[in-house]
């Protein structure tokens, strides 16, 4: 890691904000992230929003109060994060189906 010239200050840390509200409970099997611009909810970490400390600092009962909401550094998700494929949801099994056919 390289640290910020006088020229270039320091970028501000980015976060990802998990809805517990609907990611945690006894049927979960997915982490749900919100959007970009508080606009609704994804479980593609590629379609959440980035959320600045400013905004997050900002208004920590709305995007960080720990129930509902839980604001996670954005270096510290992606470290984590792995791409898997849901072969049980249909879209994927529509996907899926012509290569299989392809290999035989």
């Amino acid at each position: 890691m390289t640290a910020a010239s006088p020229e270039q200050p320091a970028a501000e840390p980015e976060y990802y904000i998990l809805s517990l509200k609907y990611s945690v409970g006894a049927s979960c099997v997915v982490l749900l992230w919100w959007r970009p611009k508080n606009s609704g909810y994804t479980m593609f970490l590629e379609a959440a929003g980035r959320y600045t400390h400013s905004e997050v600092t900002g208004k920590p009962g709305y995007y960080n109060d720990g129930e509902a909401t839980l604001a996670i550094p954005c270096h510290e998700v992606e470290a984590l994060a792995h791409r898997a494929v849901d072969v049980d949801h249909k879209y994927a099994l529509i996907k899926l189906a012509p290569l299989a056919r392809v290999q035989r």
